[in-house]
This record gives C-alpha cells, structure tokens and sequence, in this order.
C-alpha cells in the first residue's frame, strides 16, 4: 500500500510541477496479451499468451516543439498460460497477476492533416495488487492458490518490477488516439534469485485527451 500511495505522490507531482507547459490530461483503455519467461541454467521457458484488459490515466506534456513527455497511472494484466502433456494427460496452468503500473514515456509526434504519428518510449514501474495461478489436470479437475509476493523465501515473486516500454500510435486533431506498445521486463521477479522471472506484454490501448488549457479546439 505504501508504494501505491507513493506511485500516486510521484504522478501528481509530475503532473501539478509541469503545470506551467500546459499539460493535457487523458484516459485510456484497452487490451494486452502478456506471457512470462524464466530462466534457469541457460534454458528458458516461455509461456503462452494470455489475454488481459488494462485502463488508466494519463498526461500529455509538451517539452519541445514536436516532443511530450506521457506520464501514467494504469490498472492492468498480466500473467501467461503453460499446457504440458504426461502419458496422454494434459497439464494446464494459467497465471493471472494484477498490477499497478507508472509508465514514464518520452513522445515524439511527426504532423499531419488530421493529427499526429506517435514514436515513444520510456521506463516503466510496476506494483503487484494481487494474483493467483490455476491448474487444471487431464481429468478436469481445477486447483488455485493465491500468488505470495514479496521478498522473503516463502514469497513467489516480487511485488516491485521495472520494465522498458515502446510504442507508436496515431493521435487525432480532437484529442482522440489509438496506440500498441510493448513492454519488456527488466528487473527479476525471483525472491530467491535461482531463477530469472520477467514478464512480457503488448498491448493495444485507446484514449482521449482533454482539451489544453486555454486552447481553442
């Protein structure tokens, strides 16, 4: 709890500290699909993608002529899907994990007719809220457990990650955009450090940006 309120301090000080460029603030929606990949002794298992569902707030800062900088609030999530086959059975398991995420990107915006392209990128922050992995045996049978974060050795992932973003996106003349980025994790998610854990995610996200302060549309 303490890292949301944190998260939330350093958005709103970004946000209320540019006030004098005339930030623009937004919202936005969409969907992701995410997987996890882990490594351990130079042999890597990637997880099939599971579809999330992501929304948020934003602002819209200018700090140039053609660049702004995009900082965020958003709820989203990640997690990945695994299926393994024993003597004809087979094995699945589904990861679902929520987060709250503070991406900080760098936009650059290339004119046209009705709006602008967009190129970006930036660090990424993230904090675990909850989680839960369920497994289904080849008879149907269903068992889940909740996810323990933290970093003591009874916790199965870290509650903190940090992670790179891309993107690129088309914003309108209105205020409107649609963009696809790509996350990459960065910082192992391992509490004991024998394995390396990351999660990965590309997503699709649809928004609206307010109007800026004291501009005609």
């Amino acid at each position: 709890m303490k890292k949301i309120i944190n998260s939330l301090a350093v958005l709103f000080i970004l946000i209320t500290g540019l006030q004098a460029q005339s930030p623009r603030i937004g919202f936005n929606a969409g969907v992701l699909l995410s997987k996890y990949k882990m490594t351990e002794q130079n042999v890597t298992v990637s997880s099939d993608n599971r579809v999330g569902f992501n929304a948020g707030i934003m602002a819209d800062v200018p700090v140039g002529k053609d660049f702004s900088f995009q900082p965020g609030l958003s709820f989203l999530q990640k997690g990945g899907k695994t299926s393994e086959s024993f003597f004809g059975a087979t094995i699945s398991s589904t990861t679902s994990l929520n987060y709250l995420e503070l991406p900080l990107n760098f936009v650059y915006k290339i004119k046209s007719k009705t709006g602008s392209f967009l190129i970006g990128a930036g660090p990424c922050m993230s904090y675990a809220l909850s989680g839960k992995n369920k497994v289904t045996d080849g008879s149907g049978n269903t068992e889940s457990h909740n996810i323990k974060f933290g970093s003591s050795d009874s916790s199965d992932l870290k509650r903190f990650e940090f992670s790179g973003n891309i993107l690129a996106g088309y914003e309108f003349a209105g205020g409107f955009f649609a963009s696809i980025n790509y996350n990459i994790g960065l910082s192992n998610l391992d509490p004991q450090g024998g394995t390396k854990a990351k999660n990965y995610y590309a997503g699709l996200r649809i928004g609206y940006l307010l109007p800026m302060k004291g501009k005609k549309k």
